[in-house]
């Protein structure tokens, strides 16, 4: 009431009622006192968001102009009541009554709520303001009108004292600190210039740093204090703080490494203790956080200081995770390290990239792990020499560790994250190599690079080599001593996690500085280039000699990569996490024309081709199986020779191809195909083809489909065979998905009709044993939902091939064309009686529906016309359910379904047709879930869409829809205001269902929606 009130008045109403409220919490009766603040709360919450606001009959617009009137005028008046209480309150000497400390309480809540308010000065449309009012970490950016009130020091100083008074209570305390958050984050109209900026940025950290030292920051205020200094660099740039006092800066900057390094200690002690709340481990990222934008300005900064501090830093956080004398970490017994679901570099990825940036800022402090390869080496020797067991010496535990988290930090630190971007060397690494050139020897480099089998100390004048190269070939020394060991049979005393780490950072590693594109590096020099912006970066001598192209050492590093990588497959096969690493970067080695070159070259290529081929790797999971394969087939796109390449595909394709055929021709297959040993060779072959399609590039894809289409055929027969079989049926599903998805679009018309063929066999193989299938299991409904979304899967993917189409032309094909829609559509037709509603309510198997009929309608609308009249009626009826029974998304497709098909339609349809009068009922569904409430505000854009080409296909059907819900008003006034918002709902907008007259139609239907459903209520 107060805020329709206000609309009309001007929030004259609303003015007097916070007069009366004020009043109350100044009288002396504590009970008027919450009260009045309860009725203050409720107040700017109804004013606070304007999306989701309560309805009183208001249009959006009209919320969003009442919210901020309120805000420019009583919101800041609140403020004012609420800080000089707040003030007063501080005051009190000694422990606050249980009283005082509850409207503390409530006061506290009131200036958050205000400090935490959306002040959003443009008129965004609705969509973009929803976003806005559901962050729940919004800056405070109030508008001019605010300027006096958060410029004055008094206000910052009230909220420090203030949360200094509280702290020991943290219900009052961690209240008082999201103020200070909201403050540190002051921007906007209020900071009118850089000279207002500095000023309050200078009276904040007064404050802020008085109160750091006379606390120490607990584990409970840790995330809190974080927070204000990412805040802080957020709005307050480098670029701004180069204008505070030297010594201000100067201290900011130490605090904000001395509390880095407290959280970082605090982190390590809970990530030790397993930690459920682990408080100081996000106080600690958020404080690296901060030094991001610190360190990507640093030329605006004090660089001495900023490169001490986050060398610091870097020092501080490797002593956390290195075992005594080096380190602090605790020795954790075995029996008490709790099992993770992720491993340590992807659990701490986003600290390890924010302390490898840091360790970059020195880049001569890298970690080394070359003594701890050689104590590796030792230990191993003393184990096997001695016949103990891996048990009876504890050093070899804490020694992995730390070689573990040397791996991942070096990693870091030498590399940087790339995905979806080119790989290159980190320009303060290439820096690093430049500058040290002078005193570097290339040939003691290349010699040290070349015989991992010796450690540095025996290799002469290793201490002139390159330092990259030196940490490189410690790394390779890594390699060999875990070589050597297998080679002795104690691969039984090999760490699997330091095993996988090793394959990680190797493959960083490749992609990064083998046979690197020297294009985006200028010409190599041995001279240190200019560190000035825009310079260009220049490789070492050394770089381009170990790792370059044409370089003796790349072909060397990728050869001994490739012999690494056989050597896991083959020797430690039982060991899923390390084999899939290994496989990531044999697939990393070959995703490059430049490596794969070389590699096609090299012996160790065909040996390892000779171990996938030798049935020796059995016991690898599905995953890895798939992953060997793809690298193999890769390295086909490297070969430029037509001849040469179908010699390759000969030694690849040829032995797994011709295997599977006689698998399928024997006649043990026929009798014996149900026994467990037979699935197992069915399900190693259908995963090498799958890697084999995987692995697909445009120069390969229709010479491999050309291997491969005769294994397709066989494939739908294995499906027929093992239908009772889900692991065989949803890998053979696979197979067809990733044909699809990979290869359809570089397909010649008479390939693409092949793979149709077979997709429309497979399909209708897959109906004959289901339709009508029913099963009480719960596993046997899991799997159905599994093949279904894969058949969706496949559909959608062969129906992209007709607006994504890369195959080459010029092909001399004269044959008919077949449309992907004509296959998909006939495979709907099949899955569609298999669509039970039960299914449907699996949530991302009704996704994947909704899409894929949407998608269908969208691209061919007059094939879905056309549809036979069954699976018309099945299809409509799904969409029936997807506008009342799952969700806005399910809804928003479905509503996005009737428009496309309802434009369609009414442009090209006449009465007659079927699809017409099966679409009719929808006008009245649709506008009685609108007039019902029974659509939330997140659907009412795509609602009003489906409504107005609803109408424009059934003007006369909605016109007698109209007047029937008139005449059953039995309150005359009511009728008169539904016909008068009726009338205005399409008053000029035409009736075409084209988006123009859509998007009027939308903006007179907001006005609709929120006048009809404030007097009336369809039941």
């Amino acid at each position: 009431m107060v805020k329709r009130g206000s609309v009309e008045d001007q929030g004259e109403d609303r003015g007097r009622l916070l007069t009366e409220v004020e009043q109350l919490i100044s009288s002396g009766d504590n009970t008027m006192r919450m009260i009045g603040c309860s009725i203050i709360s409720a107040l700017m919450q109804e004013y606070a968001v304007t999306v989701k606001s309560t309805d009183v009959g208001l249009t959006w617009e009209t919320h969003f102009k009442a919210k901020k009137q309120f805000e420019g005028t009583d919101l800041r008046r609140i403020f004012h009541f609420i800080v000089n209480l707040l003030g007063e309150l501080v005051k009190v000497e000694g422990k606050m009554s249980q009283e005082l400390s509850a409207l503390l309480l409530k006061l506290l809540v009131i200036a958050e709520t205000t400090l935490t308010w959306s002040f959003i000065s443009l008129h965004l449309p609705k969509r973009l303001m929803s976003v806005f009012e559901q962050d729940q970490n919004p800056s405070l950016r109030p508008g001019q009108q605010w300027r006096e009130t958060f410029l004055d020091p008094a206000i910052v100083q009230l909220f420090f004292k203030l949360y200094w008074r509280v702290r020991g209570d943290w219900d009052l305390g961690h209240r008082a600190l999201n103020c200070l958050v909201q403050l540190a984050s002051l921007n906007g109209a209020v900071l009118i210039n850089r000279q207002v900026r500095i000023k309050y940025l200078s009276q904040y950290l007064e404050c802020l740093f008085s109160l750091l030292s006379s606390i120490g920051v607990s584990e409970v205020e840790a995330l809190g204090v974080s927070n204000i200094f990412r805040k802080l660099l957020l709005f307050f740039p480098p670029s701004v703080l180069v204008a505070l006092p030297e010594e201000m800066l100067r201290q900011l900057v130490d605090n904000l490494t001395a509390l880095t390094c407290k959280f970082a200690q605090g982190a390590a002690h809970e990530e030790m203790l397993d930690h459920e709340n682990q408080l100081y481990m996000e106080a600690f990222e958020q404080m690296l956080q901060s030094w991001v934008c610190i360190l990507q300005e640093s030329s605006s900064c004090n660089s001495g200081q900023v490169k001490q501090s986050a060398t610091l830093i870097f020092d501080t956080y490797l002593k956390c995770h290195l075992a005594p004398p080096e380190g602090s970490r605790v020795a954790v017994d075995a029996d008490e390290i709790s099992e993770t679901v992720q491993t340590d570099r992807v659990a701490f990825k986003d600290q390890l990239v924010l302390i490898g940036l840091c360790g970059r800022q020195r880049a001569s402090a890298h970690p080394t792990t070359g003594d701890r390869i050689s104590r590796m080496r030792a230990q191993l020797t003393h184990i096997h020499t001695n016949n103990l067991t891996i048990a009876q010496n504890t050093q070899l535990d804490q020694l992995y560790e730390d070689i573990h988290w040397l791996l991942l930090i070096a990693g870091h630190v030498t590399t940087m994250d790339n995905e979806g971007e080119t790989a290159l060397i980190p320009s303060e690494m290439v820096t690093y190599s430049v500058s040290a050139a002078p005193t570097v020897n290339l040939e003691a480099t290349l010699r040290l690079l070349a015989t991992p089998a010796q450690m540095p100390a025996d290799v002469p004048n290793s201490a002139a080599g390159d330092p990259l190269i030196r940490l490189m070939s410690m790394v390779m020394r890594l390699c060999e001593t875990e070589s050597q060991a297998l080679k002795a049979n104690l691969g039984h005393l090999l760490s699997p996690e330091v095993s996988s780490s090793l394959m990680w950072f190797l493959r960083r590693f490749c992609l990064s500085y083998l046979l690197p594109d020297e294009s985006f590096y200028s010409e190599a020099s041995t001279r240190c280039p200019p560190l000035l912006p825009g310079s260009n970066l220049l490789l070492s001598v050394a770089l381009t000699s170990a790792f370059g192209r044409d370089s003796e050492g790349a072909a060397w590093t990728l050869n001994y990569l490739l012999s690494v990588v056989e050597q896991m497959l083959r020797l430690r096969s039982a060991e899923p996490g390390l084999v899939e690493d290994t496989v990531n970067l044999l697939v990393t080695m070959v995703d490059s024309k430049e490596r794969g070159q070389y590699l096609v070259k090299t012996e160790g290529l065909m040996e390892l081709v000779a171990l996938q081929q030798s049935g020796s790797l059995g016991a690898l999971s599905s995953l890895a199986q798939r992953g060997l394969m793809q690298g193999l087939v890769m390295c086909a796109a490297a070969i430029g020779d037509p001849d040469a390449r179908t010699q390759f595909w000969s030694h690849v394709l040829d032995p797994p191809v011709r295997s599977f055929k006689q698998l399928m021709a024997s006649r043990a297959f026929t009798k014996q195909y149900q026994q467990e040993d037979m699935k197992k060779q069915v399900l190693y072959h259908i995963d090498n083809f799958i890697g084999a399609v995987q692995g697909c590039l445009m120069p390969t894809a229709q010479c491999l489909f050309s291997w491969l289409v005769s294994v397709l055929g066989d494939s739908v027969r294995l499906l027929d065979l093992y239908h009772n079989y889900p692991t065989v049926v949803e890998t053979v599903l696979e197979l067809f998905v990733e044909c699809g998805r990979r290869m359809l679009c570089y397909l010649t018309p008479s390939a693409s009709k092949q793979l149709y063929e077979a997709s429309v066999h497979l399909v209708g193989t897959y109906a004959k044993h289901n339709i009508g299938r029913r099963t009480v299991e719960t596993r046997g409904e899991e799997d159905q939902w599994r093949d279904l979304q894969l058949l969706m899967e496949l559909l959608t993917s062969l129906l992209s091939k007709d607006f994504i189409d890369l195959a080459p032309s010029g092909h001399g094909e004269d044959q008919e064309v077949v449309a992907a829609a004509d296959v998909c559509l006939f495979g709907l037709n099949i899955i569609m009686p298999l669509m039970s509603q039960d299914l449907l309510k699996l949530p991302s198997l009704c996704s994947q529906y909704f899409k894929m009929v949407t998608f269908i309608a969208e691209i061919y609308p007059s094939k879905v016309c056309m549809l036979p009249e069954e699976l018309m009626k099945n299809l409509l009826a799904s969409i029936e359910l997807g506008l009342t029974s799952f969700g806005a998304d399910v809804g928003t497709l479905s509503f996005d379904f009737l428009v496309v098909l309802g434009s369609y339609i009414h442009k090209n349809c006449g009465p007659e047709l079927p699809v017409r009068q099966g679409l009719r009922p929808f006008l009245k569904l649709v506008l009685d879930l609108i007039l019902s409430q029974q659509i939330n505000s997140d659907l009412l854009q795509a609602a009003s869409a489906a409504l107005y080409t609803l109408i424009c296909c059934f003007q006369v059907e909605y016109q007698e829809l109209v007047q029937t819900l008139l005449h059953s008003q039995t309150d005359p006034t009511t009728g008169q205001r539904l016909a008068a918002s009726f009338t205005q709902l399409t008053t000029n907008v035409e009736l075409t269902a084209d988006r123009i007259n859509r998007i009027k139609f939308r903006d007179s239907f907001e006005k609709f929606f929120a006048n009809v459903r404030g007097f009336l209520l369809v039941k």
